[in-house]
């Protein structure tokens, strides 16, 4: 053996090396240093400098299956990663210092698996003049093995816990209750990462103090009980957000009973506790609405009923007397309840419609001097004998990109329910230019409205006064359509002082030149008018009296009882312009419109109806009418309409 040869003078050699004497008890001293050293649960290795091996124990020799020839045999054979340069570099803060080195050393077993070397070296020792480098080795495999066990096991746990969707915190239980814990939901709602949480109190953790301070309050008192607490709470994160948190924190001991940590879970319940709110109210909300609903429909009844009667009523006087006076007077009374119903459907049909999407705005270039002048004629004899209604000139003698029809709904609702509640005095309307828009109001001496009135004025079925004509929606039809136009609708009121509805419609100007007088144009209508033939498809008899006492004087009308009859009337007689009803017997008018396009797309086709939705016109204006009008008819725009197309 190299190490016997070399150092045969060693404690460890064969040979008699304790002196001349031959004395047998320091041999046998020597057989049992080397039998301990072959029995120990290290292996031992000792290297000369420069990296060869020249005793190992036989622990060592049977952990790399040494032979019992040491020569050839270096650092680098039990350890391929090692080299001269690296084994120098290694050992000589060992050699000169007296430094320690430790390094893993992973060794493949012949049947599979790894077993784990923990070699150190911590000292030098010369024999017989010759520096030796001593190399433990300890197989520390089995706690290697339970190392990463106990890693896997903690990422799985840190995998589970960073995502369930709770916040999970532990704090110690030491006088400042500093942080050791922090999963990821916490992390994800307080937006507070959990580096910046780690170690620290709640009074450097959280945005707001007073949080910190209800925090520290409840870690304290779960400290003197020892009893769970479970609480309802809200913070504030580092986005300022408020957020609900449902909490339950529990007191965690070691063996001798001691607290050593507070353990927290909270659920966080701010989007439960939103979607409750909102549930709340969109109850509330419902038994509101099926409140006014049915309070609406039992106003509706009166509201109906009352005009109906009157309509009833006098139409039969009418037909009874024979006094001028008095029929002119009935058939005024038929005249103004005919529109207080008109308006009532119309309302109804207008609100419906613009709750479903389904009400159509056209700009048009409008001059709001000539809207209101217009309002104003049509409602100076409605007013009362003792109201005044005035006009109000804005200086804007322009044209603006509006809808006409619907400004002067919303105006002549809002003039409308001003005389309702202006016994005597004025109720004065103009417009003015504010910034970007033009803001039209309309204002009365009337009797104001209550203070505790004034926040609902605009919603739905909400009345004033119950005892007034009226179904409560033509406010809330106001706000919505001056919404839809782009503007905004406020009141300013006191009870007994009047009132002043103000709305904002954008301003567009735009300039419009007008190249022949209107009076000519009228003129000219009525003098084409004369002589021209209009078919009347209608197949209720009494319609088509009310269309003949409206135009028959104008002009000469053929009368068709239903689609097909107009069809085959049209072939005969071409007339000049067509009066279509929609439903009727044999063929519809739609399908009889379909049919006469065929053969002309010329001839002028208005539609007469009492279907007034939006898809109704859209099916009309499709089937090739030209224009579309609602019944119950208005005279004057009807010989308006007629008038467009016989020029």
């Amino acid at each position: 053996m190299l190490f016997m040869g070399d150092l045969e003078n060693g404690v460890l050699g064969k040979e008699n090396v304790a002196g001349d004497n031959g004395n047998e008890s320091s041999k046998n001293e020597i057989d049992v240093i080397r039998y301990a050293l072959d029995h120990v649960d290290q292996e031992i290795f000792v290297f000369r400098p420069g990296g060869e091996l020249v005793y190992t124990n036989q622990p060592g020799r049977d952990r790399f299956h040494l032979p019992e020839n040491l020569t050839g045999i270096y650092a680098w054979t039990l350890d391929p990663t090692l080299t001269l340069e690296s084994w120098n570099k290694r050992t000589q803060p060992v050699r000169e210092r007296g430094e320690n080195f430790e390094s893993m050393l992973y060794l493949n077993r012949p049947g599979g698996g790894c077993d784990v070397l923990k070699m150190f070296a911590h000292s030098t020792i010369r024999v017989s003049g010759e520096e030796l480098i001593w190399v433990f080795g300890r197989d520390v495999s089995l706690h290697v093995k339970n190392e990463n066990k106990i890693k896997e096991l903690n990422s799985i746990m840190n995998t589970v816990l960073d995502n369930i969707p709770v916040y999970l915190f532990v704090k110690d239980a030491g006088p400042e209750f500093r942080y050791v814990y922090w999963n990821k939901a916490f992390e994800t709602y307080s937006h507070i990462l959990r580096e910046n949480a780690l170690g620290k109190t709640d009074f450097e953790v959280f945005p707001n103090p007073k949080d910190a301070e209800r925090f520290r309050r409840d870690d304290k008192e779960l400290l003197h009980t020892g009893k769970d607490i479970e609480f309802l709470e809200t913070y504030e994160t580092k986005k300022g957000e408020i957020r609900t948190v449902k909490t339950l924190k529990t007191l965690v001991r070691n063996d001798s009973g001691d607290p050593c940590f507070l353990v927290g879970v909270s659920w966080d319940i701010t989007d439960l506790k939103s979607t409750e709110q909102e549930l709340v109210k969109a109850r509330l909300k419902a038994e509101q609405s099926d409140k006014l609903k049915s309070a609406f429909l039992a106003n509706m009844s009166h509201e109906i009923r009352t005009p109906l009667n009157a309509i009833i009523g006098f139409t039969r006087l009418v037909a009874e007397t024979e006094d001028a006076g008095e029929k002119d007077y009935y058939l005024n009374i038929v005249e103004n309840n005919s529109e207080l119903l008109t308006q009532l459907i119309n309302d109804i049909l207008d609100l419906s419609r613009i709750e479903a999407g389904s009400l159509e705005f056209v700009y048009k270039p409008v001059s709001i001097r000539e809207l209101c002048l217009k309002i104003q004629e049509v409602h100076r004899v409605r007013m009362k004998e003792d109201v005044q209604l005035e006009f109000e000139d804005g200086g804007l003698n322009t044209h603006v990109l509006t809808d006409g029809n619907r400004l002067f709904q919303v105006i002549s609702n809002l003039i409308t329910n001003a005389s309702k509640f202006t016994a005597k005095g004025f109720i004065r309307f103009g417009y003015q230019q504010v910034d970007d828009f033009i803001e039209f109001y309309v204002e009365d001496s009337g009797c104001g409205i209550p203070k505790d009135k004034v926040p609902t004025i605009f919603d739905r079925f909400t009345k004033l006064n119950t005892f007034v004509q009226g179904s409560g929606l033509g406010l809330a039809i106001c706000k919505m359509l001056v919404e839809k136009m782009g503007g905004n609708i406020f009141v300013q009121s006191e009870e007994g002082h009047g009132s002043i509805f103000k709305f904002t419609i954008p301003y567009q100007r735009i300039t419009i030149e007008t190249d022949i007088n209107d009076m000519e144009n009228n003129e000219i209508k009525e003098n084409v008018s004369m002589g021209r033939t209009i078919l009347v498809a209608e197949d209720v008899e009494s319609n088509f009296l009310l269309l003949k006492a409206i135009i028959g004087k104008t002009y000469t009308l053929l009368h068709a009882w239903n689609g097909k009859e107009a069809v085959e009337i049209y072939e005969q007689s071409q007339p000049d312009l067509i009066l279509m009803d929609i439903k009727m017997p044999e063929m519809d008018g739609l399908e009889a419109t379909r049919i006469i396009r065929k053969v002309s797309q010329e001839i002028p086709i208005i539609a007469l109806t009492a279907f007034a939705f939006d898809d109704d016109r859209v099916k009309a204006l499709e089937a090739g009418c030209n224009d579309y009008l609602t019944k119950p008819l208005s005279a004057p725009l009807l010989k308006e309409t007629i008038a467009k197309y016989l020029v």
